[in-house]
């Protein structure tokens, strides 16, 4: 009785688990990923990486979602996504810029309540519908507000 209680509960946890999983937010189109390298930065130098490194693993995994291949930038990617994660004075906005064949475009800006290291790995499935409409060509670059 025990057994099959535990094992129900399991299974329970695992469907919510996989239930919980955001699908892409626009169709993606066919075909190879684009392979694109990602230049994640803070307003002022910091001694701790952790909340890069937690942004960006989180944005690799959501990129993934819209056919993009997160690489080294050793690796000639075809676009580089720079990711500004606040501004001087104005701490609750990523800025999201694509850089292909040397011109930098804007590709949009995400409004955050706070730069916590929670706040800020959520806004990675934000971040990744941004770069890949942009990467993918399937939106104009956001206004500035």
């Amino acid at each position: 009785m025990r057994r099959a209680s535990v094992r129900l509960a399991l299974a329970l946890v695992l469907v919510f688990a996989l239930g919980c999983e955001s699908p892409a937010a626009f169709p993606v189109p066919a075909g190879p990923p684009i392979p694109m390298a990602l230049d994640v930065k803070l307003p002022c130098y910091t001694l701790g990486t952790w909340l890069l490194q937690g942004f960006s693993e989180s944005l690799a995994i959501e990129l993934a979602k819209y056919n993009i291949r997160v690489v080294d930038n050793r690796e000639a990617p075809k676009a580089v996504a720079v990711i500004n994660l606040g501004l001087y004075g104005y701490r609750q906005v990523i800025d999201v810029y694509l850089t292909r064949d040397g011109q930098t475009i804007p590709a949009g800006r995400v409004h955050m309540p706070d730069l916590s290291e929670t706040t800020v790995e959520m806004a990675a499935q934000l971040v990744a519908q941004v770069v890949g409409r942009s990467a993918w060509g399937l939106g104009e670059p956001a206004p500035d507000p």
